[in-house]
């Protein structure tokens, strides 16, 4: 099977590479596309890898394990395992994780009602909860660090719009 998550660092050098069937993620350089690392993660069978990020300084990777709801976070250089956050769930498919553009977080979401803050420093989970909401797709704006673009689903019809997580 193909790549089901992938992370670019911002200079285009190398890329980070997880497959849904595998236990392990590669760091490839993107100039001769050789395979300059990888993490054996086969202590996490299975892996099932949707979701990939580097952090804002690209020297950890993030990757979820789908299987286990864990979120393990790689040294990016050596790709070694520095830490793992448990009970972080993703809606099961790639791009329901994304590095936030205004500070050191992720964001994390699986088509229910709660969205999770992960700080990519301190590894602290913060749920913020919205009870009229089940996120689908976010992303933020570009120009206002507390609106999100949302899709969502109320009864049977989509309905895309603008979100302030912070007053909901």
């Amino acid at each position: 099977m193909g790549p089901s998550s992938i992370a670019i660092t911002e200079d285009g050098k190398h890329a980070y590479v997880g497959f849904q069937l595998s236990d392990d993620v590669f760091k490839v350089s993107l100039e001769d596309m050789t395979i300059e690392a990888v993490a054996d993660l086969s202590d996490h069978f299975p892996l099932q890898c949707y979701n990939i990020a580097l952090d804002a300084s690209e020297r950890k990777l993030f990757v979820h394990s789908a299987s286990r709801n864990e979120l393990l976070v790689l040294d990016a250089w050596n790709m070694s395992l520095i830490h793992t956050i448990k009970n972080i769930s993703t809606a099961g498919m790639s791009q329901s994780m994304l590095r936030s553009r205004y500070g050191p977080f992720l964001i994390i979401w699986d088509n229910g009602n709660t969205v999770k803050l992960v700080n990519t420093e301190t590894y602290e989970v913060t749920s913020l909860t919205d009870q009229r909401i089940g996120f689908i797709q976010i992303e933020e704006s570009r120009s206002d660090p507390d609106k999100w673009y949302v899709a969502t689903q109320q009864g049977p019809e989509w309905v895309i719009g603008a979100y302030d997580y912070k007053t909901k």
